[in-house]
């Protein structure tokens, strides 16, 4: 009987159902991969791929990539050296009873010394607001002194709730002329509350002019030896005949604990020559070989011998076989993974192949972007298509940008293939990033899975990210939460940073300041919620420097809104479904901030359908639009019963205008309005229809 000595637990990242949802992203990529070095192999033969799982890998961290971004251009811009006062920053927190926010935690950075020359104390403290004395209590402290050639020492203090004495503490101090011939060299302490402050760690570090060639020493002081013990080594070297990346952690009591070792042999052009993964065995007191995969090229086609470490020798395990495109070496035709008779040898000493197990395809476009990948595994002796991933490029620019990816897998229970899943990403027409989705479908077509995310830049350059998650009972994505960030400049160097967490499901959320120069900083409450009818109340939060509070005023106001400028109190009946960004204003002796504050139309009692409604000629109706969701065009029924002037209009889900469809005088009856959003991106939109004095709001989908 034929030994098939590994099982194909999967080829490349396939979108299923049957992921459970409780994996992280990462974990789903890594499953599909039989072990490193059969990731390395497909890494290796087909770099598309690998920038495929990036890609994914990154879906959802645009956002704090893109705001990490932002703040470093801020910061280049030298708004904190050049401005001397202290900045300071304030968050509140709202909670579902809550009818509007608390405050939470204040913190005030300042330096002393000169910036310029890189000579300078730093200080950062952090401090909590205790509600019930209505005080504020250290949280965390932070003190640094700094030199032109890096940080002399620094200080981090921590607290619990409430407590004025730290319970855990460290220090550092920056050694100028590292011991050993290192580049770096710190010692540090620590605090607690029995011990007070105890010599705890010293850290060395190495590295080659390139960054390329590193080694970080770590040791700790043991207190009753007083002396210094090996607590770990770190090594990672990367030059163009290898690659070697090693981790080392030793026992208290000396020892190695744990050891993990990979090799990468290059050859000419960085081609992998073999792999090598290996392991600390603490019984055998030696590294052992986990797995390998040996690499060899011959014309059109590349070979993988793997190995498995088993007791004391490598054993071959399988058989990879690539076969590259003759016009393209950079593109790949097909993958074969055989299995074999690891105790077989062939005439020439080699292991005897088996048959193949698994084969996966590989199709490109024109410019050399993987369009498709077809998966066939082994079923009752023969290679059967198992899966197929279908990837959509558009070209913005000179740069492909990954557009759409497909999924579809086999129903287990019919043997049929179907439409697992998909996963979209928006842009706008320059090429940056504005969303993305994700679905998840069982057999029946059924959604098991939705989310999403869209990123806005509104008028004034705050960035908005709105993150979407699947409404199992009315089938559709629904707005979960957002966050805002939204930044002004103004006066001497001032500029009012924010940010803001809105949790629409529990109506809850965090919110804070960062304020440069002492200028009063005012919070931005919008995107602000509104239905027509509803009554908005809230207070506008402004605070100084040394927390009292500035004079606020508002410009722009909806027309029958009201603002109490000695309570902070804005209050309004909604008698408007699309109105205008308002303008807060704080001011205190150093001069003012502002900031835009927009509405947002959720109308969240309107379901999207795909049903169309029943219709009665003699009211004042609009229809939901048919169909919904819809790709790229849809209809929209209404009907009065006079002539009026009429007004269609759609709005994204800000409130922002982005399609006039009807402005005109119209005749009584039965109107049908077809709307094209070929120029939109997906996601949940508004449209209204006013005639006279009356209106309608609904809500649709749209699903590119």
């Amino acid at each position: 009987m034929k030994k098939i000595m590994l099982l194909l637990v999967g080829g490349l990242f396939i979108y299923s159902p049957a992921f459970s949802q409780s994996k992280n992203i990462n974990e789903r990529i890594e499953s599909q991969y039989l072990s490193p070095s059969h990731k390395a192999f497909i890494y290796q033969i087909s770099p598309q791929t690998k920038t495929i799982d990036q890609l994914i890998l990154n879906a959802g961290k645009a956002e704090r990539i893109k705001f990490d971004l932002d703040y470093k251009r801020l910061k280049a811009k030298g708004l904190l050296a050049n401005n001397p006062d202290t900045t300071w920053r304030f968050e509140e927190h709202k909670s579902p009873t809550d009818s509007m926010y608390r405050p939470v935690s204040y913190g005030q950075l300042w330096y002393e010394g000169d910036v310029a020359s890189g000579d300078y104390l730093y200080s950062n403290e952090s401090y909590k607001w205790q509600p019930d004395s209505m005080k504020l209590f250290p949280d965390r402290m932070n003190y640094s002194k700094v030199k032109e050639a890096g940080n002399d020492s620094s200080e981090v203090l921590y607290f619990r709730n409430f407590e004025k004495e730290p319970y855990y503490g460290s220090r550092t101090a920056y050694i100028y002329e590292p011991a050993d011939g290192a580049d770096y060299e710190t010692f540090s302490e620590q605090l607690d509350q029995v011990n007070g402050w105890y010599k705890y760690a010293h850290n060395l570090s190495y590295r080659d002019e390139n960054g390329w060639d590193t080694l970080s020493i770590s040791e700790r002081y043991n207190s009753e030896t007083m002396e210094w013990y090996r607590e770990s080594e770190q090594r990672y070297i990367s030059n163009e005949n290898y690659e070697l990346s090693s981790y080392k952690s030793f026992a208290f009591e000396g020892g190695i604990s744990y050891w993990n070792y990979d090799y990468t042999k290059l050859g000419e052009g960085r081609r992998y020559i073999y792999q090598v993964s290996k392991q600390w065995n603490s019984n055998k007191e030696s590294l052992v070989g986990r797995d390998s995969v040996h690499f060899i090229y011959e014309n059109n086609v590349i070979t993988g011998e793997q190995y498995t470490w088993n007791d004391s020798v490598w054993v071959a395990t399988g058989l990879y076989k690539t076969f590259q495109n003759l016009d393209d070496e950079t593109l790949v035709d097909s993958l074969i993974l055989y299995s074999v008779y690891p105790d077989s040898v062939d005439e020439n000493g080699d292991v005897v192949i088996d048959d193949p197990i698994q084969k996966t395809e590989f199709d490109y476009d024109e410019a050399g972007n993987q369009t498709e990948i077809r998966t066939y595994r082994l079923d009752d002796g023969e290679l059967v298509l198992s899966s197929r991933a279908v990837t959509t490029y558009k070209l913005y620019g000179d740069i492909y940008r990954f557009l759409l990816r497909e999924t579809y897998s086999v129903d287990f229970v019919t043997g049929v293939m179907y439409k697992s899943g998909f996963s979209e990403r928006f842009y706008d027409e320059e090429g940056n990033g504005t969303g993305d989705r994700s679905f998840n479908l069982n057999a029946s077509g059924d959604t098991t899975y939705g989310g999403g995310t869209d990123y806005l830049t509104l008028e004034d350059g705050t960035l908005v990210y709105i993150t979407l998650g699947w409404d199992y009972n009315n089938k559709e994505l629904v707005v979960q939460y957002y966050r805002a960030y939204p930044r002004s400049f103004f006066g001497e160097g001032g500029y009012l940073n924010q940010s803001t967490y809105f949790d629409l499901r529990t109506n809850s959320g965090t919110r804070s300041v960062n304020v440069g120069g002492n200028y009063p900083g005012v919070f931005n409450d919008g995107p602000i919620p509104i239905n027509v009818g509803d009554t908005l109340s809230f207070y506008v939060s402004a605070r100084n420097m040394d927390l009292s509070v500035p004079e606020v005023s508002i410009s722009s106001m909806p027309a029958n809104a009201s603002f109490d400028s000695e309570t902070k109190k804005f209050w309004w009946v909604v008698d408007e479904e699309n109105p205008g960004p308002m303008t807060y204003t704080a001011t205190n002796k150093n001069g003012s901030s502002e900031v835009v504050v927009y509405f947002a139309n959720v109308d969240s009692g309107t379901p999207v359908s795909n049903e169309e409604e029943d219709f009665n000629p003699k009211e004042f109706t609009l229809e939901q639009n048919y169909p919904n969701p819809f790709n790229p065009s849809t209809n929209i029924k209404f009907n009065f019963p006079q002539d009026s002037e009429v007004s269609l209009k759609v709005y994204n889900m800000l409130g922002q205008e982005v399609a006039v469809l009807v402005n005109e005088q119209m005749s009584s009856g039965l109107q049908t309005v077809k709307f094209d959003a070929s120029n939109l991106s997906s996601g949940m939109y508004i449209y209204r229809l006013q005639a006279g004095n009356i209106s309608k709001t609904k809500k649709m989908m749209l699903i590119k």
